[in-house]
């Protein structure tokens, strides 16, 4: 097995450490089966979309944000 390095938010990074090993290894197999799959590119930029509004990125807020 290869290691990868991802970059994650410090949290993330905390919340994985205290993650048990049956617990990583689920991420593991997560990741892996993510990236074997192929994506369409409207695909993603719909996840990240949806991603972004469920934390409170609604467009009002991306307009707002851009006409800074």
């Amino acid at each position: 097995m290869t290691m990868l390095q991802i970059p994650v938010s410090e949290a993330t990074a905390r919340q994985y450490q205290q993650l048990s090993d049956e617990q990583k290894k689920a991420i593991t197999l997560l990741i892996a089966d993510s990236v074997a799959e192929t994506t369409d590119l409207l695909d993603i930029m719909d996840y990240i979309s949806f991603k972004a509004n469920k934390r409170g990125l609604t467009p009002d807020v991306l307009d707002d944000l851009l006409a800074d």
